[in-house]
């Protein structure tokens, strides 16, 4: 979950968001992550983030800091540089930017990742172009589109679809699926429910 809109001059907003992952070979996967955003000025949020992901033998904690910044009422960008280290002490280092534009019922945005793992030799870049839509209040429609390269000239690409149902203010259902490629085509579904604890 990234951070939304910024928050100008006042205020400080935590997201926090536990995910689990499960295979139908049995294998999982945690991610908790903490987002929080301060407002420095009108047009200058901080965003600080801290994450750490689990599956079977293996564990990683990314720490990360950047600027939202308010280009317009409804124009915004965000850059988050995040160091990561992992259980087999594994350095990395991520540079997360996106250009998003958000009304009341649409969200667009553009995005651009690059990691990197010195000690390994290896980079790869991801850019992103994605959005969501209400065609009616209560409906909302998700979809994003993932290309990715790396150092040694590997290329794949994946597509991330969701639609989602607010059922009352506080809980909204939630369906979809991801299509990637590679060497093959590979696929996922997904199902859930968000609860919205307080406002």
């Amino acid at each position: 979950t990234r951070a939304a809109a910024p928050l100008g001059a006042a205020g400080v907003r935590t997201i926090a968001t536990l995910a689990l992952d499960t295979w139908f070979d049995g294998d999982f996967r945690t991610m908790l992550e903490d987002v929080t955003l301060v407002g420095l000025l009108p047009g200058l949020t901080l965003e600080a983030r801290v994450a750490r992901e689990d599956v079977a033998g293996w564990h990683g904690w990314e720490f990360g800091l950047g600027p939202v910044v308010n280009l317009t009422e409804n124009l915004y960008v965000v850059a988050v540089y995040s160091l990561g280290v992992d259980s087999d002490a594994v350095v990395s280092h991520e540079l997360d930017a996106s250009l998003n534009h958000e009304s009341a019922t649409t969200a667009v945005s553009l995005g651009f990742k690059a990691v990197g793992y010195p000690s390994l030799g290896y980079v790869y870049v991801t850019p992103s172009l994605g959005g969501k839509f209400h065609p009616v209040e209560a409906l909302g429609l998700f979809g994003k589109v993932f290309v990715s390269a790396d150092v040694d000239g590997a290329v794949s690409g994946s597509f991330w679809g969701e639609a989602d149902w607010r059922v009352t203010p506080a809980i909204t259902v939630r369906a979809g699926g991801t299509m990637g490629w590679s060497d093959g085509l590979a696929w996922s579904a997904i199902a859930g429910v968000n609860v919205a604890v307080a406002p």
